[in-house]
């Protein structure tokens, strides 16, 4: 359950290209906008460059809005 709800939030940021927040467990934010992930990693895109984030790193994520979940 838990990985529908984190793919929910990238694919979401990935398919409207708006910039997302993530916060490490170092309490340092890294803003940038989803280009890739997978079950481990985020790929963002921040000022031209890439930076691969460690999905056991991240504590929260902000900017990003999960699609509409069906019953």
């Amino acid at each position: 359950m838990p990985e529908v709800i984190q793919d929910e939030l990238f694919e979401g940021a990935l398919k409207t290209g708006r910039p997302i927040s993530l916060y490490l467990k170092t309490g340092v934010p890294v803003r940038g906008k989803v280009r890739a992930h997978d079950g481990f990693t985020v790929l963002l895109e921040q000022e031209g460059r890439s930076i691969l984030v460690y999905k056991h790193s991240i504590t929260s994520v902000l900017g990003a809005r999960p699609g509409q979940r069906k019953k």
